[in-house]
């Protein structure tokens, strides 16, 4: 699934004539990307400028990284180490399977659970919360958000 953008791209750049093939896309996707992946900071400099800004670093909806158990465990037991605060769990593109395992991986790592909708108003696509939707967090959850970064403020 993560390679059905790239695949949407290509095609809309041959069938818009700014190249002549799916081959030049390629190359020239393959460019951009790189000079992108170049300028990004790295994890630990996003986590540290979170924190500086008050505010707590939680990677979102981590099973649309579309990774393997092993891979994501990893990437969070890194970003744990680096300074990551939580995990989105709650999240209309995680099933309960997914739910119960970041659940797990949370309590393992220490990190706070955060949730939401997700909800960007596009029609018939998204739902728009309410409190009784299964993407609703419950206070405790938001009151640990809230402990983590006063704990952050007394360091």
């Amino acid at each position: 699934e993560k390679h059905l953008y790239l695949k949407n791209i290509t095609n809309y750049l041959v069938n818009s004539n700014i190249v002549t093939c799916k081959q030049e896309a390629n190359i020239l996707l393959s460019d951009v990307l790189a000079e992108w992946h170049k300028s990004l900071p790295s994890p630990a400099t996003c986590i540290s400028l979170i924190h500086a800004c008050g505010g707590i670093a939680v990677i979102a909806h981590p099973q649309l990284l579309y990774l393997c158990d092993k891979e994501l465990k990893e990437i969070l037991t890194q970003l744990s180490v680096l300074g990551l605060d939580g995990i989105e769990v709650i999240h209309p593109g995680h099933q309960d399977e997914d739910r119960r395992k970041l659940n797990t991986w949370a309590r393992e790592l220490r990190l706070i659970i955060s949730g939401g909708s997700d909800y960007h108003g596009k029609k018939n696509r998204d739902r728009f919360p309410t409190i009784t939707s299964d993407t609703v967090i419950s206070y405790t959850k938001i009151e640990q958000m809230k402990a983590r970064i006063e704990e952050r403020k007394q360091c």
